[in-house]
C-alpha cells in the first residue's frame, strides 16, 4: 500500500475548504474528477468525508485500491 506523507499533512485542509464550498449542493447528485490522484489518499478522504459526491480518481495507483477495501462504503468510480 502506497502511503504519501504529503497528502497526510495535507487533507484535513483541502476536504475542510471542499466541504465549505460543496456542502450548499449536497442536495444534488454530484461528481467529482480528481486530477493526479497519486496514492489515492486525498480521494478516499473526500469520499468519506462527502459522501454525496461521487468521486473519480484520474491516475490511481493500482497498489492503493486495496486500501479502500478496509474503509467500507465509499464511493469511489474506476474506469474499467
Amino acid at each position: 500500500m502506497l502511503i504519501s506523507p504529503l497528502a497526510d499533512r495535507n487533507q484535513k485542509e483541502l476536504c475542510s475548504v471542499l466541504c465549505d464550498v460543496l456542502e450548499e449542493q449536497s442536495h444534488r447528485e454530484l461528481f467529482a474528477l480528481e486530477l493526479g490522484s497519486g496514492t489515492g489518499q486525498h480521494v478516499v478522504n473526500f469520499a468519506m468525508a462527502m459522501p454525496f459526491i461521487t468521486w473519480q480518481p484520474s491516475d490511481i495507483k493500482e497498489e492503493s485500491r486495496d486500501r479502500w477495501a478496509l474503509l467500507g462504503p465509499i464511493t469511489v468510480y474506476i474506469w474499467p
